[in-house]
């Protein structure tokens, strides 16, 4: 039995082994299952407990989760400095084109008629 649990628990990073547990659980549960099935025998239930790893793995493991929650703030502050960028670039473009209708309807571009005069003259 120990066997069958060792060939489907070596298939997983011990760094992705508490992301994939239930997955694990469930493979472990199938692959017994049918071990024992041709004894008459059935598995109802597997349980991960207790699974240790050494300190050296468990620190790794909490560097790479700290690196992943650390690429995730850099992700949402690009974001957020995107949506910045894209806000000013929105209020800049609503600046000029005011600017331009001010300008086109100042009244030294108007003739006498109080109509825009062409951009030739």
């Amino acid at each position: 039995m120990f066997q069958n649990v060792k060939e489907v628990t070596a298939s997983y990073k011990a760094i992705d082994f508490a992301k994939n547990r239930e997955t694990i659980r469930q493979r472990v549960e199938t692959k017994l299952g049918g071990e024992v099935e041709s004894h008459g025998l059935s598995i109802n239930s597997v349980a991960l407990k207790n699974v240790d790893f050494t300190k050296a793995l468990s620190k790794a493991i909490e560097q790479t989760v700290e690196a992943e929650q650390q690429a995730k703030r850099a992700e949402a502050q690009v974001n957020i400095v995107q949506a910045e960028a894209e806000q000013k670039i929105a209020q800049a473009r609503g600046v000029a084109e005011a600017t331009l209708t001010q300008a086109r309807d100042r009244p030294d571009r108007r003739d006498a008629r109080g109509r825009p005069r062409d951009e030739d003259g």
